[in-house]
This record gives structure tokens, sequence and C-alpha cells, in this order.
């Protein structure tokens, strides 16, 4: 494989793996523990949009790279890595394209998240709910696929 076409893969994924798991577990978690609930909603509202788009260019990049990494192997695992950062870049962009907007038009709808629950706060939930599925979808999927093609970069012959 070619060392510097492997080198931008692992960075480009890495930083993407890294990245998802830095703004869900960490920022998300204590902007929610700093702030009153409807604040930490505006202002988690303008972190995701740049998050969403860096993190499904960077799948976009490691999809391509794998791509080209594994243009002359064939099998099972190399058709699982493709396949992983395949669907990991489009849950990243469908998290991005379409259930953000959706999320972020039913928050403004929403005048508070305290009080009865309305149908606009349910649909608000079940489309976060979804939204966080994909994004832990996406982590263990492209976590797995970094980890085969480091398997299959040292290995001469096994695995292809």
């Amino acid at each position: 494989m070619n060392p510097g076409l492997r080198l931008v893969f692992h960075l480009v994924a890495g930083t993407a793996l890294g990245t998802m798991i830095f703004f869900t577990a960490i920022v998300a978690e204590q902007v929610f523990a700093s702030l009153p609930q409807n604040s930490a909603g505006d202002v988690l509202a303008n972190i995701f949009p740049p998050y969403y788009t860096l993190t499904t260019l960077l799948c976009i990049v490691a999809l391509i790279t794998c791509w080209l990494l594994t243009q002359n192997r064939h099998g099972w695992w190399v058709w699982l890595a493709r396949w992983s950062l395949l669907a990991t870049t489009v849950f990243m962009a469908v998290g991005w394209l379409v259930l953000l907007p959706i999320m972020n038009r039913l928050r403004l709808a929403i005048p508070s998240f305290t009080g009865p629950q309305t149908p606009a706060i349910m649909r608000f939930f079940m489309f976060h709910g979804l939204s966080m599925g994909l994004n832990l979808l996406s982590g263990l999927l492209l976590a797995f696929a970094i980890g085969i093609i480091a398997v299959i970069s040292t290995r001469k012959g096994d695995l292809t």
C-alpha cells in the first residue's frame, strides 16, 4: 500500500472519529451541564452544523483514500471496510442535510422544553434520537474501518 496515502487515510479517518467522540461525548454534555436547557439548545444548534459539515467531508476523503488504498485488493475484509466507510459517510450526510434542518425547525417552533409533552417536542426528540443513533453507529463503523485498513496495510497477502 502507498504509505503516503495510508497516512492521509489514517489522519483523516482518525480526525473524523476524534471529532465525533469529542463533540458528542464532551462538548454536548458540557454545554448541557453548564447552561440552562434552552440556552444549551441554542448553542448546540450553532455548533452542530459545522460539526456535521466537517465530519461528512472528512468521511468523504476517508472513503476516497480507502478506495484508492484497496483498489487492487479484494475480499470480505476490504469489502467490509469500504461499505463501513460508505455507510458512515451517508449517515453523517443524512444527519447534516436531513435531520439537522428538521430538528432546528422543530426547536424553533417549541417555546419551551419544560412542561407538557407536545407533539412537536415528541417529534423533536424522535429525530434527535435518530440523529444520535446514526452518529453512534457512524463512529462504530468508522472505528471498524480504521481497524481493518490498519490490519490490511501491515500484512502481505492476508485479508486480501
